[in-house]
């Protein structure tokens, strides 16, 4: 019953070389299309920080591979800890720069990932095997450096590196049409503050996962392939989302988006709601405050979990009989198709594979023979 069982470990110190070498020193670039008594003169290009370190990574691995009554079983478990963790950290204009490399701090990433594969059916007439993995990972920012202390950032030690921080929102008040937030201290106001932000969610995934089957019976195969996550968030803040984002004018709607708080006849006074139960606060136009009309709320959190179907393939394999009778060995035809079907509650127009509003994934049906 127990074909095969094998312990792995490792451990590892590395860096990271995903950045210039002279981040910490002043670079001057010659500028030949300026000249002064005919010479050739030189600008900064960065500004020098003489306190940068270098990234450094200790990776500590274990893992088994053993197969088990057919079933064959990987599982690795991680942990790893960057330290100087190199980022850029944005400064004031006024020194003629916008940002500087600096070491961010110490991020600790843990995990666990476990693969399957089993064969289900196995005879002279085909075969069907499934087979998947699961990756669950934790990140945390266990240490904060001191240059990155001093900024108003919303990096915060004990954190996930990709918190995503917002105002509770208790929702839009039928009244006033004003959306509500609950404050630190529990108290429910209409007034935005940043200073009220907790972590609503994190972008991360808790859960990264494939799955796929194989098989044939008699010469006909199908195949498929199925990728997504779980429990992984995005605040979406664009034209999807908020109606009137960031343009003072009245531009089109999407659906949905038409919902929102209006009065009666706001011109002679009259602000009893016509849709009291909006989805939407009230919007403000251009003598407005047009920045309450994307406030940062967990109202606006989304699910961005997923579920797609990468790949499906049907194929045909024709008999040897009937193709030695043309001098060929083999011959198989097949159907592909990329990107079949997409399961996600994000906004139409948002890509859950990328979380960008860009171009859909195309859809290819490939032949071939």
């Amino acid at each position: 019953w127990l074909k095969s069982f094998k312990i792995r470990g490792s451990l590892g110190l590395t860096g990271n070389q995903n950045f210039r070498n002279n981040n910490s020193i002043a670079i001057y670039q010659y500028n030949l299309n300026h000249f002064y008594n005919n010479l050739v003169g030189s600008e900064l290009k960065n500004m020098e920080n003489p306190n940068l370190k270098w990234e450094k990574k200790m990776d500590y691995n274990l893992g088994l591979d053993a197969e088990v009554f057919g079933l064959s079983v990987r599982l690795d478990w991680y942990n790893s800890l960057s330290e100087n963790r190199v980022s850029s950290m944005q400064i004031s204009p006024s020194t003629g720069f916008s940002s500087v490399f600096t070491n961010l701090g110490s991020v600790r990433n843990t995990g666990v990932e476990l693969y399957l594969a089993y064969t289900l059916w196995n005879s002279k007439d085909g075969y069907f095997r499934v087979n998947g993995s699961v990756v669950h990972n934790k990140n945390k920012l266990e240490t904060l450096s001191e240059d990155m202390k001093g900024l108003d950032s919303d990096y915060v030690e004990g954190e996930d590196m990709s918190a995503i921080k917002a105002v509770y929102s208790y929702g839009i008040d039928p009244a006033t049409g004003l959306e509500m937030f609950r404050k630190l201290d529990g108290r429910r106001t209409l007034v935005w503050d940043s200073d009220d932000k907790i972590v609503v969610g994190v972008e991360d995934p808790k859960y990264r996962g494939v799955f796929g089957f194989s098989g044939e019976y008699k010469g006909f195969g199908l195949s498929a392939f199925l990728q997504g996550t779980g429990k992984r968030d995005k605040w979406i803040a664009n034209t999807l989302t908020f109606p009137l984002y960031s343009d003072f004018k009245f531009i089109p709607l999407y659906k949905g988006l038409g919902d929102y708080w209006q009065p009666v006849d706001a011109a002679n006074g009259d602000y009893t709601a016509v849709n009291p139960n909006a989805e939407f606060p009230r919007i403000y136009g251009n003598y407005g405050n047009q920045g309450s009309n994307y406030r940062q709320s967990d109202k606006y959190l989304s699910d961005a979990s997923y579920l797609r179907i990468k790949n499906v393939t049907l194929s045909y394999t024709f008999p040897k009989a009937w193709i030695t009778k043309i001098s060929l060995s083999q011959l198989r035809a097949f159907v592909s198709v990329e990107n079949l079907a997409t399961l996600s509650s994000l906004p139409k127009g948002i890509d859950p594979e990328t979380l960008k509003w860009d171009y859909p994934a195309f859809r290819t049906v490939s032949f071939g023979l």
